[in-house]
Protein backbone atom coordinates (compact mmCIF):
# COMPACT_ATOMS: atom_id res chain seq x y z
CA UNK A 1 0.00 0.00 0.00
CA UNK A 2 1.41 3.46 -0.92
CA UNK A 3 2.60 5.57 1.93
CA UNK A 4 1.72 9.21 2.51
CA UNK A 5 5.14 10.12 1.10
CA UNK A 6 4.36 8.51 -2.28
CA UNK A 7 1.07 10.38 -2.51
CA UNK A 8 2.51 13.70 -1.36
CA UNK A 9 5.00 14.15 -4.21
CA UNK A 10 2.34 14.27 -7.00
CA UNK A 11 0.21 16.51 -4.81
CA UNK A 12 3.08 18.93 -4.21
CA UNK A 13 3.88 18.92 -7.91
CA UNK A 14 0.22 19.55 -8.77
CA UNK A 15 0.12 22.52 -6.39
CA UNK A 16 3.35 23.92 -7.83
CA UNK A 17 2.16 23.46 -11.42
CA UNK A 18 -1.20 25.06 -10.62
CA UNK A 19 0.59 28.05 -9.10
CA UNK A 20 2.84 28.35 -12.17
CA UNK A 21 -0.18 28.17 -14.51
CA UNK A 22 -2.02 30.74 -12.43
CA UNK A 23 0.98 33.09 -12.55
CA UNK A 24 0.91 33.02 -16.37
CA UNK A 25 -2.31 35.06 -16.37
CA UNK A 26 -3.85 32.90 -19.06
CA UNK A 27 -7.37 33.59 -20.28
CA UNK A 28 -9.93 31.70 -18.18
CA UNK A 29 -10.99 29.44 -21.06
CA UNK A 30 -7.40 28.11 -21.25
CA UNK A 31 -6.50 28.27 -17.53
CA UNK A 32 -9.64 26.75 -16.00
CA UNK A 33 -9.53 23.29 -17.64
CA UNK A 34 -5.89 22.92 -16.59
CA UNK A 35 -6.57 23.94 -13.01
CA UNK A 36 -9.61 21.63 -12.85
CA UNK A 37 -7.45 18.73 -13.97
CA UNK A 38 -4.83 19.53 -11.32
CA UNK A 39 -7.54 19.90 -8.69
CA UNK A 40 -8.47 16.30 -9.40
CA UNK A 41 -4.94 15.30 -8.40
CA UNK A 42 -5.09 17.02 -5.02
CA UNK A 43 -8.72 16.40 -4.18
CA UNK A 44 -9.51 13.41 -1.97
CA UNK A 45 -12.83 13.11 -3.84
CA UNK A 46 -11.17 12.73 -7.25
CA UNK A 47 -12.51 9.91 -9.38
CA UNK A 48 -9.66 7.77 -10.66
CA UNK A 49 -9.31 7.81 -14.43
CA UNK A 50 -11.72 10.73 -14.78
CA UNK A 51 -9.00 13.37 -14.92
CA UNK A 52 -5.61 14.13 -13.47
CA UNK A 53 -3.80 13.81 -16.79
CA UNK A 54 -1.26 16.38 -15.60
CA UNK A 55 -0.38 14.28 -12.54
CA UNK A 56 3.34 14.26 -11.80
CA UNK A 57 4.27 17.08 -14.19
CA UNK A 58 6.26 20.11 -13.22
CA UNK A 59 6.45 23.25 -15.39
CA UNK A 60 9.25 21.81 -17.55
CA UNK A 61 7.36 18.54 -18.03
CA UNK A 62 4.18 20.44 -18.86
CA UNK A 63 6.02 22.45 -21.51
CA UNK A 64 7.65 19.31 -22.91
CA UNK A 65 4.27 17.60 -23.20
CA UNK A 66 2.72 20.68 -24.78
CA UNK A 67 5.51 20.71 -27.39
CA UNK A 68 4.73 17.13 -28.45
CA UNK A 69 2.64 16.62 -31.58
CA UNK A 70 -0.97 17.20 -30.70
CA UNK A 71 -0.11 18.64 -27.29
CA UNK A 72 0.83 15.41 -25.49
CA UNK A 73 -1.04 14.74 -22.25
CA UNK A 74 -2.07 18.39 -22.08
CA UNK A 75 -4.43 17.69 -24.98
CA UNK A 76 -6.08 14.90 -22.96
CA UNK A 77 -7.31 17.40 -20.37
CA UNK A 78 -11.04 17.79 -20.70
CA UNK A 79 -11.79 21.10 -22.42
CA UNK A 80 -8.36 21.47 -24.03
CA UNK A 81 -9.05 21.11 -27.73
CA UNK A 82 -6.71 21.90 -30.61
CA UNK A 83 -7.62 25.60 -30.54
CA UNK A 84 -6.80 25.97 -26.85
CA UNK A 85 -3.56 24.00 -27.28
CA UNK A 86 -2.55 26.38 -30.09
CA UNK A 87 -3.51 29.41 -27.98
CA UNK A 88 -1.56 28.08 -25.00
CA UNK A 89 1.53 27.53 -27.16
CA UNK A 90 1.27 31.09 -28.50
CA UNK A 91 0.76 32.56 -25.04
CA UNK A 92 3.78 30.71 -23.62
CA UNK A 93 5.93 31.80 -26.58
CA UNK A 94 4.86 35.43 -26.07
CA UNK A 95 5.55 35.13 -22.34
CA UNK A 96 9.01 33.70 -23.06
CA UNK A 97 9.69 36.57 -25.44
CA UNK A 98 8.68 39.16 -22.82
CA UNK A 99 10.80 37.44 -20.19
CA UNK A 100 13.85 37.40 -22.47
CA UNK A 101 13.76 41.19 -22.90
Amino acid sequence: MPTQHHHANPVRRAHALAEWIDDLNLPPDVRNPLLRDLDAVVSPRAVAGNSGHLRGLDAAGFRAQLARPGGGVVARVRGMGAGRIAALRELLAANDERTAR
